[in-house]
């Protein structure tokens, strides 16, 4: 009577030894986060990228703004958006960018309005007005950014889109130029 219980025992001690796939159940479970991560990490330091890129095409348009460049052409807001659109176009589509210019009298009175979209929830541009010699003018460009790893976006973007909006405002005081 002792005996069987004996044989009934050991086959438990010998599959609980049994350390067989173990590495992969491991693996399974570590290296999913793992990979996770790693995603993470590569998506957000995209974004900085981009948001870094749209900082300083934006930087480099209102450059155009500020000399009195664009006023000078026959299209002010299409010379912005050339100007732009030149060293966007790598990254960022630049039918999804959205720029906007206004012009105040003095730096107090500097409010810009809140981004404005149309009735499908897309950004729409507020205006274009580049200002003249001596006005101070505020330039915004904003792309919604969308992100590459869903589940980040999940946990990141704003609202439910999945976006993200990146901006990048300059505000400075136009050069003398001529009329």
């Amino acid at each position: 009577m002792f005996r069987p219980m004996f044989r009934i025992a050991r086959p438990r001690r010998r599959l609980a030894s049994d350390r067989r796939g173990t590495v992969t159940i491991e693996m399974g479970l570590v290296g999913t986060l793992f990979f996770l991560l790693l995603l993470t990490i590569i998506e957000l330091g995209y974004l900085l990228f981009v948001q870094s890129v749209l900082s300083g095409a934006a930087r480099d348009a209102a450059r155009m703004i500020r000399t009195g460049q664009v006023q000078g052409s026959a299209s002010p807001a299409t010379a912005f958006q050339t100007k732009l659109c030149q060293t966007i176009s790598l990254l960022v589509p630049c039918n999804k960018v959205v720029y906007e210019s206004f012009a105040f009298n003095n730096f107090g009175s500097v409010a810009l309005p809140p981004p404005k979209k149309d009735a499908s929830g897309n950004l729409s541009s507020n205006g274009f007005t580049p200002g003249n010699s001596g006005q101070i003018v505020a330039v915004r460009v904003e792309y919604p950014y969308t992100f590459i790893v869903p589940i980040v976006g999940r946990y990141l973007s704003q609202g439910s889109s999945g976006n993200m909006l990146l901006s990048a405002t300059i505000v400075f005081r136009n050069e003398p130029f001529g009329p």
